[in-house]
């Protein structure tokens, strides 16, 4: 079983259901269709298509789509635009489960080709890549997100971006007596401990690493 996570048409629900009827294996999809846009594309090109092969969950609680693509074979994502993150992928692949998408966006550097999934570029590449996924492991996925995308990991990000531009504003203080003094580290250069405060984030941040998937725990 594959799944399919996704709006139309950003996300071309047309791509899955070719590459999983040459690969001849069950597809869930998961959509969103509340925009008048996506349900007019729904019922005039997506509708017409389907068959028995495909199961569809409009908008499932949260359990449910991490039980689907926890136990999917492959979460497929065949975007139609220059996705600027993909937030679907990190949690596919926290759940251990690979991704085969199209090489738009952002898809590059968040899937590694061989090893967290495939990038692929027509549907005959996408059929051969579900059958090739079983050489992938679980676990690099998983550890992939842990490494890259976990919430330690995009809060030190946050932070180096943040204290870099502030420390560009404070720079013109430097020498100018005791605000420059209080704000920077003595001696090092670095801010202080309440310059750092300041510009913490407010913990909004990723947390694809922390769910709970099938497969495994949170770190």
């Amino acid at each position: 079983m594959a799944s399919w996570v996704g709006s139309a048409p950003r996300s071309d629900p047309r791509w899955p259901w070719k590459s999983l009827g040459g690969a001849k294996r069950p597809l869930v999809m998961i959509v969103k269709r509340t925009e008048p846009a996506e349900q007019a594309y729904w019922d005039t090109v997506v509708v017409p298509r389907l068959n028995g092969d495909v199961e569809v969950l409009d908008q499932p609680t949260h359990d449910v789509k991490v039980d689907v693509v926890g136990r999917a074979r492959a979460m497929l994502f065949p975007i139609d635009w220059p996705e600027p993150f993909g937030l679907v992928m990190t949690e596919a692949m926290a759940y251990g489960t690979p991704v085969i998408a199209r090489p738009l966006g952002a898809v590059p550097e968040v899937v590694t080709h061989g090893k967290t999934g495939y990038l692929c570029s027509t549907v005959e590449q996408i059929v051969d890549a579900v059958e090739m996924t079983e050489a992938l492991r679980p676990e690099d996925c998983r550890s992939q997100v842990e490494e890259r995308f976990s919430t330690g990991t995009m809060v030190a990000g946050y932070e180096r971006v943040y204290e870099a531009a502030v420390g560009e504003l404070l720079d013109p203080l430097q020498g100018r007596g005791r605000h420059a003094a209080r704000v920077r580290g003595p001696g090092d250069g670095t801010m202080h401990d309440s310059a750092r405060q300041a510009v913490r984030p407010g913990g909004r941040t990723h947390r694809a690493a922390n769910e709970k998937g099938p497969r495994w725990a949170a770190p």
